[in-house]
């Protein structure tokens, strides 16, 4: 429009002013100033000049126009018009505070500088700029730091808080550090320098993982980019350019307790077997479908949704020892799991087994002294009515050439009888058991033995 309308800047400015502070859509308000300059613009549409491009050679007249926004500048003769135009930006508030946002990046390629200006507004200018000298890294900070100083003096900007990830720069500005070699000394004089323009400057040490986007400005700098167009057009791709394979699930079915009983319900398939149909039949009475899904009957309480032999162990963990889990045996876990809703035939058996398998329970359960094994008892009706016999030996020969031991003992009260003999042979134990059992105390009525020749000789 700015082609055809005379003094376009000016008359289109109370839009601009209009829209200036527009972040959303709640902060839009129409003024009578822009209501005003619409109606006018409007006007000079209805009655717009006729405009010829100027032919080489021709002698032209510039008239120029300025106003406190605009500047004006049209060459013409006495048949012919051009108008050309352009608005003055508006300077920048003084007394409010600008943020500034720095950082270096050196590398083997080269070193950069990233920039980040934001205005009391929000808006930010951002800049990239690529050194092309040697230079350390503390060096490259100073620059971009340089940098920034003398871009936000460029636009009058007041008020300054300048964010830097660079401990240095942020110590040795506000004094905590000291500049000793003269390189670093001679950026510190300089950068005091520039502060002095500033009617405040406060430089503020922040994370590097605050500072991202200027990050990637400094480290887009630093690389080479000779070979870079000078525009950069950068494309979201959302999915990969390559047709992805296709997988095809498939998911075998696994005879569950459920399905007789859910196809007899539905349609009435019964097992060819007529007992299997009449235990179909029978069960049956207890369950219901409803919503595609079978139930089963809970007198006391509400109907229990029944569950596969996939999903029971993990109810199972979940309620032993899940979020809410005690820990609790079977009982209680079978009573939680039907409170919760749930219900399967082989509910308790199969709560035993996983419960079993619970590392915790089996660290911290009691220490019982009960023999793993069942005990056999050994009774006996009355002393010296049931003896123990067994040999022991051979061992080292004694007078008379003895070097076995016969040893007997009382079932009832563990009465002890033993004797050396040269031999265990049947006829020294049956005088044994004569001289030391029968003489002494009584006709015995039951012998344990170890089942050796010797005791179980039929002369004994």
């Amino acid at each position: 429009m700015n082609r055809f309308l005379a003094n376009h800047a000016a008359k289109s400015f109370p839009f601009v002013s209009t829209l200036r502070n527009c972040l959303k859509k709640s902060h839009f308000k129409w003024t009578a100033e822009a209501e005003h300059a619409l109606l006018e613009v409007k006007k000079c549409l209805m009655e717009l000049p006729t405009l010829i491009a100027p032919q080489s050679g021709e002698p032209l007249t510039l008239y120029l126009s300025a106003s406190d926004i605009t500047i004006g500048a049209v060459p013409q003769d006495k048949e012919k018009e051009c108008l050309i135009e352009q608005q003055i930006p508006a300077p920048p508030e003084q007394d409010q505070l600008w943020s500034l946002f720095i950082d270096g990046a050196s590398s083997g390629e080269g070193s950069g500088v990233g920039l980040r200006l934001v205005n009391p507004e929000g808006h930010e200018f951002t800049y990239a700029i690529k050194l092309d000298f040697k230079s350390t890294k503390n060096e490259v900070e100073y620059e971009a730091f340089l940098a920034g100083l003398g871009i936000a003096k460029k636009l009058g900007v007041r008020h300054l808080e300048a964010r830097v990830d660079s401990m240095l720069i942020a110590r040795q500005i506000n004094g905590t550090y000291e500049a000793k070699y003269d390189v670093m000394a001679s950026y510190f004089s300089q950068a005091k320098e520039l502060i002095l323009h500033f009617a405040s400057c406060k430089v503020i040490h922040i994370k590097r993982s605050a500072n991202k986007s200027t990050d990637a400005l400094s480290k887009l700098a630093s690389t080479i980019f000779e070979h870079f167009a000078k525009d950069i057009c950068i494309e979201v791709l959302d999915h990969p350019s390559v047709p992805q394979h296709q997988v095809m699930v498939i998911q075998m079915v696994v005879e569950s307790w459920m399905m007789p009983i859910f196809a007899y319900l539905l349609s009435g398939t019964l097992p060819e077997e007529k007992s299997a149909a009449q235990k179909i039949r029978h069960k049956a009475l207890n369950y219901q479908v409803q919503d595609v899904l079978l139930y089963h009957r809970s007198f006391p309480g509400p109907l229990l949704r029944c569950v596969d032999a996939e999903s029971t162990n993990n109810l199972i963990i979940e309620i032993h020892e899940g979020i809410c889990g005690l820990h609790a045996g079977p009982r209680m876990v079978v009573a939680k799991l039907m409170n919760a809703g749930y219900y399967w035939p082989r509910m308790h058996i199969d709560a035993v087994k996983v419960i079993r398998k619970c590392d915790s329970c089996q660290r911290q359960a009691p220490n019982t002294l009960r023999s793993k094994n069942e005990l056999v008892p050994v009774t006996s009706a009355w002393s010296f009515q049931k003896w123990a016999i067994d040999s022991m030996g051979p061992f080292s020969e004694a007078p008379r050439r003895v070097k076995f031991l016969i040893v007997a003992i009382d079932c009832f009260i563990k009465w002890v009888e033993a004797k050396l003999v040269a031999s265990i042979a049947a006829a020294s134990v049956k005088k044994f058991l004569w001289e030391f059992i029968t003489y002494c105390f009584s006709l015995l009525q039951t012998l344990v033995s170890g089942n050796e020749t010797q005791f179980a000789d039929c002369g004994l």
